[in-house]
């Protein structure tokens, strides 16, 4: 089990969750001639990882690659874990999501406007 422990803006404990049961979607990143970027982030020290947990809450894992940075995992909306997604997934990511989740997201982008 690998527990994750979400928390607020403030830090204080809300949840946690078990990552090994989860779904875990990756940023995507461009090659800028000399290092990665996160799309999620737009720079080369910080990133994002999106999961789907068990109990099909969406948790947004936020890290750094600065040193003393701390990872921070915090419940997001559907709306905000789409919008990620349409920026950051493959197509075969998407097609990978559970059934609800993939109804959700192809409603959310049926109704964004592009």
């Amino acid at each position: 089990m690998k527990k994750r422990i979400i928390t607020n803006e403030h830090g204080e404990i809300l949840a946690w969750f078990d990552e090994n049961k989860a779904i875990r979607i990756d940023e995507d990143t461009t090659f800028d001639g000399r290092n990665q970027i996160s799309r999620a982030t737009g720079g080369q020290w910080d990133h994002e990882a999106l999961f789907l947990t068990a109990s099909n809450r969406w948790v947004l894992n936020a890290w750094s690659n600065w040193q003393g940075s701390n990872d921070t995992y915090r419940f997001v909306s559907d709306a905000k874990a789409y919008a990620w997604i349409m920026v950051n997934a493959s197509p075969s990511e998407i097609d990978n999501l559970p059934p609800i989740q993939r109804a959700g997201f192809d409603q959310f982008m049926g109704s964004s406007e592009v």
